[in-house]
């Protein structure tokens, strides 16, 4: 329930009763308010096709009682699947959903689960949303027809009344009241409905916006990211005073602690790579790294593409994952291990991979922009 629109209707109708006080009584005509009501939805149904007009009630409540979506709710339920699904397989999600999520969260993660190809997951979803947009457009319509309606018949009565009555020989003061009274009555009318028809409109951007962070969501789960990454691609949607720390959770730490070295992958990489060092490959090798400068370390993580750093450092002995990891944030330095956790591949891919980081290093190093250890150089 949005309190803010029930304390302003609220408010607005005392303020009107004590605005008129001490004649209240006379604020209230049954027979030219029913006039300009009636000619309200009479001018709704004549804009509007039966089906939408009839929800016209509907609406009114959807205005006067709109929830704003639970985006914190939504991160939460994200990060959740991004775990289960980096940690059991996509597969795993659909057991997972409940009655109660978002339906087109629920339709985009069914979608990633059959193995719908992500271009069509999008445009699925991107429709999905469209069509949202241009339904919340047309109750907003519908809710501006009435108030202008209202207006509209309040002018009428008011024209009726001036034409008749001055006709019959009625003047003074009560032909001003029989006058002004629908007109003020359709004058009401309409402020309230533009302020609800408002007020609809920025209840619609708040579910577009959460709708936009359901379909970032799924394709965020469907391409595996990390939990962190998915969490941080739904925050840039939110304030900045609303958006979580960064910071993964303690609990989220207990249950990925840093993957440590495997010492027989070590071996067995270490194995692959002697052999090419002994069919003439240079010196300097990724054993060698832990050797590097902190600064030199430093350039290199700018240039090395991190998926491949995350390979190379997933066959590495703790000393070089220490020089490595050392040398970044704090987020990323989780992020890294988390993805060293989860990551599987073979020894084959892993040395290719090194092969690449050292091809790299000494790139960077005939550019002078790192230093070799001497005694490789």
């Amino acid at each position: 329930m949005d309190f803010a629109t029930m304390i302003g209707v609220i408010a607005g109708g005392l303020l009107i009763l004590s605005a008129g006080e001490p004649y209240q009584d006379l604020l209230i005509n049954p027979a030219r308010l029913l006039f300009v009501i009636g000619g309200g939805m009479i001018a709704t149904l004549v804009a509007h096709p039966l089906a939408m007009a009839s929800r016209f009630p509907v609406l009114l409540l959807r205005a006067l009682f709109a929830r704003v979506p639970d985006v914190a709710g939504l991160i939460i339920r994200v990060v959740g699947f991004a775990e289960m699904g980096r940690r059991e397989g996509i597969l795993a999600l659909e057991a997972e959903l409940r009655p109660d999520d978002d339906p087109l969260l629920a339709a985009g993660v069914r979608l990633a689960v059959d193995g719908t190809e992500p271009d069509l997951i999008m445009d699925i979803l991107e429709t999905a949303v469209q069509f949202i947009k241009e339904r919340h457009a047309h109750h907003g319509r519908v809710v501006a027809s009435f108030g202008r309606g209202c207006l509209l018949f309040g002018a009428i009565a008011s024209l009726m009344t001036l034409s008749l009555q001055g006709g019959s020989g009625l003047s003074g003061s009560a032909l001003l009241h029989g006058v002004g009274l629908p007109l003020l009555y359709g004058i009401l009318v309409f402020g309230l409905m533009q302020a609800l028809s408002h007020r609809l409109s920025i209840a619609s951007s708040q579910e577009v916006l959460h709708k936009r962070m359901v379909i970032e969501s799924v394709m965020s789960i469907q391409s595996g990211d990390n939990p962190r990454i998915a969490e941080h691609k739904l925050s840039v949607f939110l304030e900045p005073r609303l958006r979580p720390s960064g910071a993964p959770p303690a609990a989220n730490r207990q249950l990925h602690p840093p993957a440590q070295a495997d010492a027989e992958l070590i071996a067995e990489v270490a194995g692959i790579l002697a052999t090419r060092t002994a069919d003439g490959e240079s010196p300097f090798q990724f054993a060698d790294t832990a050797k590097l400068t902190d600064r030199s370390i430093q350039v290199a993580l700018r240039k090395i593409d991190q998926k491949d750093l995350v390979v190379g450092l997933k066959g590495a002995p703790e000393s070089i994952r220490a020089k490595f990891l050392g040398n970044m944030s704090q987020r990323v330095r989780v992020f890294i291990e988390e993805e060293i956790g989860f990551l599987e591949t073979d020894a084959a891919s892993i040395a290719e991979t090194q092969g690449r980081i050292v091809d790299q290093l000494r790139r960077l190093a005939r550019e002078e922009k790192i230093e070799l250890p001497e005694s490789d150089a």
